[in-house]
């Protein structure tokens, strides 16, 4: 992988904050959380792929969460792909969420390496726990180069 690939990549990771232009204001702020992620995905050419992340969110505007994520998955053979994003995420009614990522995947496979511009859209729900301090939230995504993903994000307030 080329220094240069990562650079003309990495412009991708600045790109949520045009999502945050086109939400309306109303929602209140939130702290910043961290969570952690288990998916699985179609992240490899032939099989379920299953990955794991963290992510750091936090409130940049009143009416959005912004945040920043690493998502490792593989498919125990032979394809390993690295998904380092950022994301703008809108609630609604403070339970259900869309979420816009933007960033780049890194698939490696034996001894070659692909680097490609990673986009996708998500929707799922959070649960609160203990008053808000700790958080479960199902979600789906879809999206390139992943096809789609179905996972389970949990973690706590920081």
């Amino acid at each position: 992988m080329r220094w240069g690939t990562l650079k003309k990549y990495g412009a991708f990771l600045l790109c949520p904050i045009l999502f945050a232009v086109s939400m309306p204001a109303g929602a209140e702020s939130h702290p910043p959380r961290f969570g952690m992620n288990v998916e699985a995905t179609m992240n490899s050419h032939k099989n379920c792929a299953f990955g794991r992340a963290v992510n750091v969110e936090f409130s940049i505007f009143d009416f959005m969460m912004n945040g920043v994520s690493l998502n490792a998955s593989d498919d125990f053979t032979v394809t390993t792909v690295l998904e380092p994003s950022v994301f703008a995420r809108k609630y609604f009614f403070t339970t259900l969420f869309v979420q816009l990522d933007l960033g780049m995947s890194v698939g490696i496979e034996k001894n070659n390496s692909t680097v490609t511009a990673l986009a996708g859209i998500g929707a799922g729900f959070q649960c609160l726990l203990s008053n808000g301090d700790y958080f479960i939230e199902p979600y789906i995504r879809g999206g390139y180069p992943f096809i789609f993903g179905l996972g389970v994000r949990f973690g706590s307030r920081l």
